[in-house]
């Protein structure tokens, strides 16, 4: 949910947010980076931008990180062993960090139990309006099912 530029002459990433994420949120992420960094997982590693963490991009937050460079790996065998072992790699390091995250202004992600709660909410805020009604209908019934294929 990010404009990302690669500027090549830095060797480093120009990350320009959406205008939804809040500046606590973004400050929290790059010190979980550095950390990570510090550990030495390969993350981004966060950069300034003119001696600031974060800047200002019209109505948008902007940071800089070091360029990784990627590639997709084949859909081998060996792929999926460096997969889970980059994956314990992660969870090893995650284990003692005890960050606060701020929630995101807006989630992109829910499990049904938490759709379920918020559509009381929903419902009461679009009663109103016909559209929104018939939307919020149809996220109950998408949820519903989402339910039944659910797998914790």
């Amino acid at each position: 949910m990010s404009l990302n530029l690669h500027l090549e002459p830095l060797d480093a990433v120009l990350r320009i947010h959406e205008p939804l994420v809040t500046r606590n949120r973004l400050l929290a992420l790059r010190r979980l980076r550095r950390r990570l960094f510090a550990v030495g997982l390969r993350v981004a590693r966060p950069l300034q931008i003119g001696g600031q963490e974060v800047a200002h991009c019209r109505d948008r937050l902007a940071e800089l990180e070091a360029f990784v460079p990627h590639a997709t790996p084949p859909p081998d065998w060996e792929s999926y062993q460096w997969l889970f072992g980059a994956m314990g790699e992660l969870h090893r390091a995650l284990r003692p960090v005890r960050s606060e995250l701020p929630r995101p202004a807006i989630s992109t992600y829910g499990p049904p139990g938490s759709l379920r709660r918020w559509m009381t909410v929903t419902t009461d805020a679009v009663a109103g309006d016909r559209g929104g009604r018939e939307a919020a209908r149809r996220v109950q019934d998408l949820v519903r099912e989402l339910s039944t294929q659910w797998v914790p």
